[in-house]
């Protein structure tokens, strides 16, 4: 799946969210921080990530981890399961939260 067509679906299916309403975790440096909340937020072991339309990628939960921390500070990042039904955002202050 093209980095385009994951950022075109995110856009059709991610929840709208109030930052100021979010608990969002510093995940700056805490890989094992990072992973937790994925595999607390999302329960599958391929996951979705849209940095923009044309950055994104299908990744295993270790390798989104990795992909995460190297884009951390850049733009948004919207994590999701292929049903999209489970997210997270990796916000550009390098924090992170689920979405349920």
């Amino acid at each position: 799946m093209s980095a385009w067509k994951i950022n075109t679906l995110m856009n059709q299916h991610f929840p709208e969210s109030d930052f100021s309403k979010l608990a969002l975790v510093n995940i700056e440096g805490k890989p094992e921080v990072l992973e937790a909340i994925l595999k607390l937020s999302i329960n599958s072991e391929e996951l979705l990530i849209s940095v923009n339309r044309k950055v994104g990628a299908r990744l295993s939960l270790k390798d989104a981890v990795n992909f995460i921390q190297f884009s951390m500070g850049k733009a948004e990042m919207r994590v999701s399961n292929r049903e999209f039904t489970q997210f997270v955002i990796a916000a550009p202050n390098c924090t992170a939260v689920g979405l349920n």
